[in-house]
C-alpha cells in the first residue's frame, strides 16, 4: 500500500531494489503497477502479458500481484466490472486479500447486495479483532435483522459482539 500512498518514493525505491536484483517478478510487477497507474500504456501491457506467461503465474505471490494490480488500474479508470473479474481471481487464491476485500465491500454496498456484502464481511469478521471485529459483526447483524430477514442470527452476532466487547 506504500506503493499507492508514496508513489515517488515507492518508485525510487523498487528501482534500486531492481537495480539489485534484475530478475525479482514482485519488484517488476510492483513497478509496472506504478506506471500504469500514472496511465503508461507500455506498463499496464507488460502487466497484462504477464498473464499469458505461466511460469510466473505459478507462483502464488506474483499470480496475486499482477491481478491485483490490473483490478486497481480498472477500478481507477472506473472499470468495476474488469476490475471485479481481476480481484475475484486473487481471491480464488487468497480469500481474505484486503485490497480485494475492500473493493468488493464497497461495491456490493453500492449495489445494496447484501446477501454478497454479508458474505465479504463473514472474511472480514473472521480476521478482524477488538473493535474492528465489532464493528464488522454489528454491520452483519443489521443486515442480518433488516435485508436479510434473519434475526436469530443478527441476534447471534449482537451476543457475540457484547461477549467480546462487553464496553
Amino acid at each position: 500500500d506504500i506503493d499507492v500512498a508514496y508513489p515517488a518514493m515507492a518508485r525510487d525505491a523498487l528501482a534500486a531494489l531492481q537495480d539489485f536484483d534484475a530478475d525479482d517478478p514482485v519488484v517488476l510487477v510492483r513497478l509496472l503497477t506504478l506506471q500504469a497507474l500514472a496511465g503508461n500504456e507500455e506498463s499496464l501491457a507488460r502487466l497484462k502479458d504477464l498473464l499469458a506467461d505461466e511460469a510466473q503465474m505459478a507462483d502464488a505471490e506474483v499470480m496475486i500481484l499482477v491481478n491485483a494490480s490490473l483490478a486497481m488500474v480498472a477500478d481507477r479508470s472506473g472499470d468495476q466490472a474488469t476490475a471485479a473479474d481481476f480481484y475475484g481471481r486473487v481471491r480464488s487464491v487468497s480469500p481474505k486479500h484486503d485490497r480485494a476485500l475492500t473493493f468488493f465491500e464497497n461495491l456490493f454496498r453500492g449495489q445494496k447486495d447484501a446477501k454478497r456484502l454479508y458474505g465479504i464481511l463473514t472474511h472480514r469478521l473472521s480476521g478482524g479483532h477488538g473493535r474492528d471485529r465489532a464493528a464488522v459483526a454489528l454491520e452483519m447483524a443489521r443486515l442480518a435483522s433488516g435485508p436479510m430477514k434473519s434475526p436469530a442470527r443478527a441476534i447471534e452476532l449482537y451476543r457475540s459482539i457484547e461477549q467480546s466487547d462487553p464496553g
